[in-house]
């Protein structure tokens, strides 16, 4: 807790970075799935939707509502990235490279 009680936030650099190790993790993923060398940090969402056929739906706008400045809302952000994780995990399970058994993104980030 912060000064009278208050929640503790991140400072907005913090949230980027982080923000920006789990979009990288995401892309990783999403390339290998799809059997496809990984173009490096630019245009990752282009480059995607051009070589990955295999995609979560709308995964587009799933990376977008993460990316899109929501004014600070940590709740909204936090919602965007459980939706875009979920997505990633139905999309190994869809797959077969994430059985029942495995412990998914999704599961490691719930309480």
């Amino acid at each position: 807790m912060g000064q009278g009680g208050r929640p503790r936030t991140a400072p907005p650099r913090t949230i980027n970075h982080r923000v920006t190790v789990l979009l990288e993790s995401v892309f990783e993923i999403l390339f290998a799935v799809n059997r496809q060398r990984h173009p490096g940090e630019k245009r990752l969402l282009a480059h995607a939707r051009a070589v990955c056929p295999v995609r979560p739906p709308g995964f587009e706008d799933k990376v977008e509502m993460i990316l899109t400045p929501v004014a600070g809302d940590s709740d909204v952000l936090l919602e965007s990235i459980d939706t875009l994780v979920a997505a990633i995990d139905d999309l190994l399970r869809a797959e077969k490279l994430l059985s029942a058994g495995d412990i998914a993104l999704h599961d490691l980030a719930t309480p």
